[in-house]
């Protein structure tokens, strides 16, 4: 592959068709760090190939025709999630406004729009989700990992519409095995699961109260193992007001005990 530096205004003075880029090409503008990946016909994008926007985290992928998005490609945001913005078919650098719930670029990937809300963008096998995929539910919960038979199987992870996380293994839709869940309260789990609850070795933290049980789970329970206080800043003391003296007369309450002093002698 041939590395291109480019100014993003250059042009060229004379037309040359002979120094046109034709074939694969990679091309850097170094003005706002864009660059473009793939195929060129006559010194413009032309075929397949990938743009990426390093300054609005952008990124296509997809077809090209004379220096414009044409055909089939996908719009997203080059972050941790990968969100999607568009995937679908181009026309002359526009989206096609019938195209969006189809195929992407590969066969086994697309989009699945559900009745009610819900979204899933990745991989299908024989009509069921599977391999590497996302899925937004309506509830405001993501789920971003691997699938099998049209449930999370494998490693994914899990953001919750309570602001708890979990990220760890998953089988026939449900946690199982090794994870980590986090709360919206900042308590913690790490240990293993088994359909979907905590079952064998693991340790629980309780961030409020600054304690921690760790041991065996089974079935969500607490079954054996340590207590252990983990807060190093202790609650501070409550000052209670000393009490009022209501004895009148000091001197007869020093005689009083005085005499119960003799009596126990």
């Amino acid at each position: 592959m041939l590395n291109v530096l480019l100014k993003k205004n250059d042009k060229p003075i004379e037309y040359d068709k002979s120094n046109f880029r034709n074939g694969i090409f990679k091309a850097i503008y170094g003005e706002n760090g864009e660059s473009y990946t793939g195929a060129w016909k006559n010194n413009k994008k032309h075929g397949f190939g990938c743009r990426v926007q390093k300054k609005e985290k952008i990124s296509y992928q997809g077809f090209w025709k004379k220096d414009k998005r044409d055909g089939k490609g996908l719009l997203y945001r080059t972050n941790n999630l990968h969100e999607f913005i568009y995937n679908g078919m181009w026309k002359k650098d526009k989206k096609h406004p019938f195209s969006f719930v189809f195929l992407s670029l590969t066969q086994d990937d697309g989009i699945q729009y559900y009745d009610g809300g819900g979204r899933y963008e990745g991989g299908w096998k024989k009509n069921k989700r599977s391999g590497r995929g996302r899925m937004d539910y309506k509830d405001g919960s993501t789920y971003l990992g691997f699938w099998l038979d049209d449930g999370r199987s494998g490693f994914g992870k899990m953001w919750y519409a309570d602001d708890s996380t979990y990220e760890g293994y998953w089988q026939n839709d449900k946690r199982h095995g090794y994870g980590i869940l986090i709360t919206g309260e900042n308590n913690n789990y790490e240990g293993y699961w088994k359909n979907d609850l905590k079952h064998g070795e693991g340790r629980y933290y309780f961030y409020d109260k600054g304690v921690e049980h760790s041991g065996l789970w089974i079935k969500d329970i607490f079954c054996c193992g340590v207590y252990e206080l983990k807060n190093p800043n202790p609650p501070t003391p409550m000052k209670n007001e000393i009490p009022v003296c209501t004895q009148r007369n000091i001197q007869d309450a020093l005689d009083k005990e005085k005499e119960c002093y003799k009596l126990k002698m």
